[in-house]
């Protein structure tokens, strides 16, 4: 899975559950889209999800 900004691959990460993703603690931001499910970094692919994140919690 990829983390998007501004319609560009920015950070990759683990779907943990439903509802959260695990990223690097530099990948922190406000918004992300998130790409489930595509190998490629557009989600172009048939199958593939684009969802909104909705919140970021960083853990130093």
């Amino acid at each position: 899975m990829g983390l998007i900004v501004d319609d560009s691959w920015f950070c990759g990460g683990s779907l943990i559950s439903s509802q959260w993703v695990l990223t690097a603690g530099h990948c922190a931001g406000s918004s992300y889209q998130i790409v489930l499910g595509a190998n490629r970094y557009d989600g172009s692919e048939s199958g593939s999800q684009r969802v909104a994140s909705r919140n970021s919690i960083v853990h130093n």
